[in-house]
């Protein structure tokens, strides 16, 4: 058995750091403006007009996260190991090959979804009682789709080393919706000019990461190709479709613990709640979304560590990582739930004070959410999609059948709930199955 490299991992975490300092830096800034503009929104308009604006945000969102096909992870999983192939034997038409199918899919995907949120737009209106004004710009905003889901573009950043353009995205869209919800505050908007902002913010912030993209491309001679995409790429990557289908439904099932939470909550009821609780789940996400960044973050590293077939390796880093972000979760966990009723009251006033428990389960939950960043890209890049899979939709049933039981006893706090019990769950189920894994590869290993 082949020992690990001290100094492999000695680089790994060298580069992760540097992409965390980027990545978690912008996060962490830009993420405190969002949950500024929400406050504004709240203290300018009212919880029931946020709750207006998240609920078609959800909606265009849902039909994105149904028909879309997880390209970025297929640039991750088989664009890690073409890189090698092609830089060994100058060869890159595979590579090209796969950028050119990974963008096809994405515009089929969200053509498909742009037609679909256009067609219920009525019947999403009617369910969750948006205004005339909203009802009338709904189609329009589904456009945005077109924006903020350009999986295979994100892929080749991540795998060229630019996450600095997806942090340079978020702070764009962060910034011009804060500007533009300001710009309605200060004109005498309505939710109309709230949900325009949005839209703009989308659009422009989206096409930066699109151009750094295509920039590095052309720089390697790398241009997409789309010749006989169809037809040959499950022969050049074998097993393409089965990862693609797999992690596409894994990626539906999030859509019931993010987006289809909230859409219930609006539906069953009322556009007040959804708010409330979008905007506790927000103020988590301001402060859990860094974190949630670290697995696609690693996940580059670990694809070439596993096209190498360093497995050793990949278990090292992977109980490294869950021995450091469980010392760290203890020590900003404490502190967190300690001052969450003075951030609540300072920063949403009396509206959202009564809600605190809500906001410290949430903060629980996230903090365990982030615990084992690793596990999900260990398996992915194990070519293990359909276990991925079915973790995750057993986690998605304890979710919905705690959550569910406990609706009409505990109201907003039985989501919050049920999402603890979804993290503890997930992550005992993937801690578990990937050092089952990692103790079969090496032992593979001669």
């Amino acid at each position: 058995m082949t020992e690990p490299d001290p100094l492999s991992l000695t680089e790994i975490f060298r580069r992760f750091r540097q992409n965390i300092a980027i990545v978690i830096g912008s996060r962490l800034v830009f993420g405190l403006v969002n949950l500024a503009t929400n406050v504004l929104i709240i203290r300018a308009f009212g919880v029931m007009e946020l709750g207006i604006a998240v609920l078609l945000q959800g909606y265009v969102r849902l039909f994105a996260d149904i028909v879309k096909l997880e390209s970025w992870q297929m640039i991750l999983r088989f664009g890690a190991v073409e890189q090698d192939v092609a830089t060994k034997t100058n060869d890159s038409a595979a590579l090209r090959r796969l950028y050119g199918f990974g963008l096809l899919l994405d515009l089929v995907a969200m053509s498909l979804a742009i037609i679909g949120a256009i067609v219920f737009v009525p019947l999403a209106a009617d369910i969750f009682g948006w205004p005339p004004a909203v009802e009338a710009f709904a189609p329009y905003f589904a456009l945005s789709m077109l924006f903020i889901t350009h999986g295979t573009a994100n892929g080749i950043l991540r795998l060229y080393d630019r996450v600095d353009a997806l942090a340079w995205q978020f702070s764009i869209n962060a910034t011009l919706r804060f500007l533009g919800v300001g710009l309605a505050a200060v004109l005498g908007g309505d939710i109309l000019h709230i949900v325009l902002a949005w839209f703009v913010a989308s659009v422009i912030s989206g096409i930066y990461p699109l151009i750094v993209a295509f920039s590095e491309l052309r720089k390697r001679h790398m241009m997409p190709s789309f010749s006989g995409v169809w037809q040959q790429i499950g022969q050049t990557f074998p097993g393409m479709w089965r990862f693609l289908w797999f992690t596409n439904l894994r990626g539906q099932l999030s859509i019931v613990i993010n987006h289809g939470t909230t859409l219930f909550i609006g539906a069953e009821l009322d556009a007040a709640a959804a708010g409330t609780y979008e905007v506790a789940r927000r103020f988590t996400s301001a402060l859990s979304r860094p974190t949630q960044l670290l697995g696609p973050l690693i996940f580059p590293e670990i694809a070439k560590l596993a096209a190498q077939g360093d497995w050793a390796v990949i278990r090292q880093l992977m109980l490294r990582q869950l021995r450091m972000t469980a010392l760290l979760i203890l020590g900003v966990g404490a502190v967190l739930l300690s001052i969450t009723p003075w951030l609540i009251s300072a920063l949403f006033g009396p509206e959202l004070s009564g809600d605190i428990f809500l906001f410290r389960l949430l903060i629980v939950g996230v903090l365990i959410s982030v615990l084992g960043f690793t596990l999900e890209p260990v398996m992915l890049s194990a070519n293990r999609p359909g276990t991925v899979l079915a973790l995750n939709f057993v986690a998605v049933l304890v979710y919905l059948a705690v959550s569910l039981a406990l609706l009409h006893s505990y109201g907003l706090l039985a989501f919050a709930i049920g999402l603890i019990c979804y993290y503890v769950v997930h992550q005992t189920l993937f801690t578990t199955n990937s050092l089952r894994l990692m103790t079969t590869r090496q032992g593979q290993v001669v």
